[in-house]
């Protein structure tokens, strides 16, 4: 049989994955091919009665695509760049899927590690980035009034806040 290379990774391999519903079959080495064929749960919240959209098969091969960095041979977080975890679901470095608007399928997702995942559950990322250094000096105590109104005023305006 004649080894191809992973449609992800590049390393070689003589796996055609059959049993992915995506019109073409990708071609996936062992490793790539347990982090694609994760399957992902569309119900959120304490109670499980929140429902989001999730990705597909390809969007998440996408995704994945998009997280492989083949200078150093791993999967990197998209916003934070740590290399990530692939089997240990209980690591912050594990990979999973981010939405790049909360909870909306329709622009896109994201590889994320978990912590940041979980960091980032209500914003979208432009808001992601502007709480961030607000709410980093305002813990080192090097805030003035300024920051926390900045904040504060961020926060107020949340598009994506939903308790």
């Amino acid at each position: 049989m004649n080894e191809e290379a992973c449609e992800l990774c590049g390393s070689p391999t003589n796996v055609k994955v059959r049993n992915f519903k995506v019109a073409t079959p990708p071609c996936l080495c062992a490793r790539c091919h347990a982090v694609a064929k994760r399957r992902f749960n569309k119900f959120r919240g304490r109670k499980r009665d929140r429902i989001v959209d999730i990705p597909t098969r390809q969007d998440w091969i996408d995704a994945l695509a998009d997280a492989w960095d083949e200078t150093s041979g791993c999967f990197r977080c998209r916003i934070s760049r740590v290399p990530l975890e692939l089997t240990n679901h209980k690591s912050p470095f594990y990979a999973t899927a981010e939405h790049v608007a909360p909870g909306k399928r329709s622009e896109g997702f994201w590889v994320v590690a978990a912590l940041i995942n979980d960091m980032k559950s209500d914003l979208d990322f432009d808001e992601f980035k502007k709480v961030l250094p607000l709410l980093a000096q305002i813990a080192l105590n090097t805030d003035k009034k300024t920051e926390r109104r900045q904040l504060e005023q961020v926060m107020r305006k949340l598009r994506h806040w939903r308790r």
